[in-house]
């Protein structure tokens, strides 16, 4: 991804649209971009292959809520991030069926039950 931003944030510069100055800037948003796009899709085309788009919607609409507002856990690189992010949620939206769709459950409350 590195290089696709790198190269396309380069374009941008020989096109006129930034300057030589903001090229890092454009070349790490871009790149952030792209690996949401790729990870997103992944998810969402896992879930769909496995019968669980459903619950992968919902918990990414709450699970990106969350994000937004709380700083979370980093990895050291950004596949290990990818890669994370993909196995959380995919593995959340498997559990959630085996829950009876109790979502203090699925959450990790079960001291709740």
């Amino acid at each position: 991804m590195e290089q696709l931003s790198m190269y396309i944030s380069e374009r941008m510069v020989l096109q006129g649209i930034i300057s030589e100055a903001d090229k890092p800037n454009y070349c790490y948003s871009i790149q952030m971009l792209l690996e949401k796009i790729a990870g997103l899709s992944l998810i969402l085309i896992s879930a769909a292959y496995f019968h669980i788009l459903l619950q992968t919607v919902a918990f990414l609409v709450v699970f990106v809520t969350i994000r937004r507002y709380s700083d979370g856990i980093h990895c050291s690189s950004s596949a290990g991030c990818f890669c994370a992010s993909v196995l959380m949620c995919l593995s959340t939206s498997f559990i959630a069926p085996l829950s009876n769709n109790n979502c203090a459950m699925c959450i990790g409350g079960w001291f709740w039950l």
